[in-house]
């Protein structure tokens, strides 16, 4: 069975195609460059907050929660979630720089495909941050022994 994250991608994949083949051709070349820029920083930010968290994780690797987590099937779920969103921020940061970069190249739609993987990734986030915190009511509700 496939996981809510590729169900995710899978919209987000069909609307960036749909949004590219329909997007209109704006002729202000000041527009596309603040698109780009907003959508470099903030897909760039993202990816750090999602690499930090994974790697928070793998430092409490060895803590009950994490143990539980293993043991149950939630961390599998949470860790398919941020590999998930560092794809979709990694190919947002990936075309905004190369229109950044060299404007004239790059296809100007394809910032419109950079919109859709980002929000994509943002659903993806809360998803798994709304996973997250089911499994840690459910695990210990208000209890904080069980990050010990």
């Amino acid at each position: 069975m496939a996981s809510r994250s590729f169900y995710v991608s899978l919209i987000a994949g069909l609307a960036g195609v749909a949004t590219v083949a329909i997007a209109p051709e704006s002729k202000d070349a000041a527009h596309y460059d603040a698109v780009a820029t907003v959508l470099a920083t903030t897909g760039a930010t993202l990816l750090g907050f999602v690499l930090t968290a994974v790697t928070i994780l793998a430092a409490l690797a060895q803590t009950r929660l994490l143990k539980n987590l293993y043991r149950t099937g939630h961390a599998r779920y949470l860790l398919e979630e941020f590999f998930a969103s560092v794809v979709f921020f990694m190919l947002v940061l990936v075309f905004a720089i190369l229109f950044i970069v060299n404007p004239h190249v790059v296809d100007k739609r394809f910032l419109y495909l950079s919109e859709c993987y980002f929000a994509a990734g943002i659903g993806v986030l809360i998803m798994g941050g709304v996973h997250f915190y089911s499994v840690m009511l459910a695990l210990g509700g208000n209890d904080r022994s069980v990050v010990e």
